[in-house]
């Protein structure tokens, strides 16, 4: 994350040299959000607040994420479950961005499956999707009740939420 901040940092003073002070906080900071969750959720650069902010797909759906139509979102909250699976309205974001993020986080998983799949090259990414890949936790082992696998530590510490979830039958995609 303080990458990320430095990279800010960077964008502002150019952007003080250049604008004579004059700044878009709002648009500097949704830069800095989208560094931050690309950093630490897919291990993934974006320079969100660089040259490169209109050319970067992850930038782009980002920025559109949470534009949400107030009719999707009103037929979201008030129809029931089945309504909204028939008409296709199963989350109130925006449709693109939403497919975006899904595509993109089953690529990130088979492409780390594929690298840890040789033996070989063993490679560990910091990021929200390595935590959960490491974390994931077959159906038939929580109902032989062998918890051993599911013991708390810095390395599966977030299967506890897994097993809390399945108990009270939450579901969470995990592809």
């Amino acid at each position: 994350m303080s990458r990320c901040v430095d990279k800010l940092v960077v964008h502002l003073n150019k952007v003080i040299d250049k604008e004579e002070g004059l700044l878009q906080t709002k648009d500097a900071i949704i830069g800095l959000t989208i560094d931050v969750i690309a950093a630490t959720s897919f291990a993934t650069d974006t320079n969100a607040n660089g040259s490169s902010r209109t050319e970067n797909a992850v930038v782009k759906h980002g920025l559109a994420f949470f534009d949400i139509s107030p009719y999707r979102a009103l037929f979201f909250f008030t129809m029931p479950k089945w309504i909204n699976s028939f008409v296709g309205v199963n989350h109130f974001f925006n449709p693109d961005s939403f497919d975006f993020a899904t595509r993109l986080m089953k690529e990130i998983i088979r492409q780390r499956k594929s690298q840890n799949s040789d033996g070989n090259t063993k490679v560990k990414y910091n990021d929200l999707v390595q935590l959960l890949m490491d974390a994931y936790v077959y159906e038939n082992e929580l109902d032989n009740s062998n918890f051993d696998n599911l013991a708390a530590s810095m390395e599966n510490g977030i299967q506890f939420w897994f097993l809390f979830l399945h108990k009270f039958k939450l579901k969470i995609f995990v592809y």
